[in-house]
């Protein structure tokens, strides 16, 4: 898709000769514009105007009302605006901390409620910018989300908790087993069936899972759990013995 850029001719026609790219299709005309410094305009029509001001140029427009002026026409006339700020604030010339502050804020408003403010460190950075605009548009791919969003599912729940809690079972083994087991008690009655078990059920892993799910309750008592037997002899004293429980 070819996009045609126009620079307005009150632009230095330096930005003209950088911004023309005749081997790729891009061509530049240097001409009046009524609105904005800089126009992009791809086959369907659709026009991108970018107002450039350095620091300075803003400041003063600012103070002068003229600056809300040629955004609004930008605004009203052309389809997709845009405003570049060029340079450092620090040279702003004549200019004091509140000015400075007050016009920060007057352009963070406008890029909150209005038109996109981009920001550049000299003439060289605002054709890059330009540039980079173009070729987005010519791509089509302007006015898109770079990275497309990633859906991230899970299965885990209060089934797959409980799953990691066995030991030797961690995140990604449950995630399995639920995946191939409908309960608990289809994972109990079919835990040996290689066609349902999510790895080989020769595995040291599988062979761990199906020891503690089927050893009984009482086989997992501590060994030195003892029942303690406390009794009183005819003198009064206190006899204690211990027994190990069964």
């Amino acid at each position: 898709m070819s996009v045609l850029t126009v620079v307005d001719i009150h632009e230095d026609e330096w930005f003209a000769a950088k911004l023309s790219d005749e081997p790729n299709g891009f061509g530049c005309d240097h001409k009046p514009l009524s609105e904005g410094d800089f126009r992009l305009i791809p086959p369907d029509g659709t026009t991108i105007a970018i107002e450039r001001k350095t620091w300075s140029d803003a400041m003063t427009s600012w103070r002068s009302k003229r600056l809300i002026e040629q955004v609004s026409r930008m605004v009203e006339h052309c389809d997709k605006p845009m405003l570049i700020i060029e340079g450092s604030k620090d040279l702003i010339y004549g200019a004091s901390k509140s000015d400075v502050a007050s016009l920060q804020a007057h352009l963070n408003r406008l890029a909150g409620e209005v038109l996109p403010v981009l920001y550049t460190s000299d003439r060289d950075s605002t054709v890059r910018q330009v540039v980079a605009i173009r070729r987005r548009v010519e791509e089509g791919e302007f006015g898109t989300l770079v990275r497309p969003i990633t859906v991230v599912s899970t299965t885990r729940n209060k089934h797959s908790s409980f799953l990691e809690r066995i030991p030797k079972i961690g995140r990604t083994t449950a995630e399995k087993i639920m995946g191939a087991y409908d309960s608990v008690s289809d994972l109990l009655t079919n835990w040996e069936d290689q066609d349902r078990a999510p790895m080989k059920v020769k595995s040291k892993t599988w062979q761990g899972l199906g020891e503690f799910l089927m050893k009984p309750w009482k086989s997992v008592s501590s060994g030195s759990e003892r029942e303690v037997i406390v009794s009183i002899d005819d003198s009064g004293n206190k006899i204690t013995t211990q027994q190990q429980l069964p």
